[in-house]
């Protein structure tokens, strides 16, 4: 075995699963955000702290190709929606909780996502990496 030279050096390889997500051949992450604990104390409150598992796994991952959405511990949903297919993105305020509502296209259909409740400031970036990425 020989020692490595500089010329010799290629791009580190990506990991292809980031935090539970399964990342496409040179994806990046741009911004992951999950519920505002804020929001949902009660849940805590209700499941004496039990919620936590929960609040980690709903999940929603904005990448440079992608808007990637998993919600659920026993019964699990993940979307993976295409930027080509997501019309906008629009900052909602429901009382104290702060919500991303994504229109997406899917073949001609238009349904709405609403991801959250996030912070106001989580939600405002959040949607703004979105819309800087159609």
């Amino acid at each position: 075995m020989g020692r490595k030279h500089e010329d010799d050096e290629q791009a580190p390889e990506r990991p292809s699963r980031w935090r539970g997500l399964p990342l496409q051949d040179r994806e990046e992450v741009i911004l992951s955000v999950t519920p505002s604990r804020a929001a949902n104390f009660y849940k805590y409150v209700y499941t004496l702290g039990l919620y936590e598992l929960w609040r980690r796994r709903d999940r929603a991952t904005v990448t440079d190709r992608r808007l990637l959405i998993g919600r659920g511990i026993v019964h699990r949903e993940e979307h993976s929606i295409a930027m080509s297919h997501i019309d906008g993105a629009r900052y909602v305020r429901m009382g104290l909780n702060a919500y991303a509502q994504v229109s997406i296209n899917d073949r001609g259909r238009r349904r709405t996502e609403r991801i959250g409740p996030m912070s106001a400031r989580e939600a405002r970036a959040f949607v703004a990496e979105i819309l800087a990425r159609q």
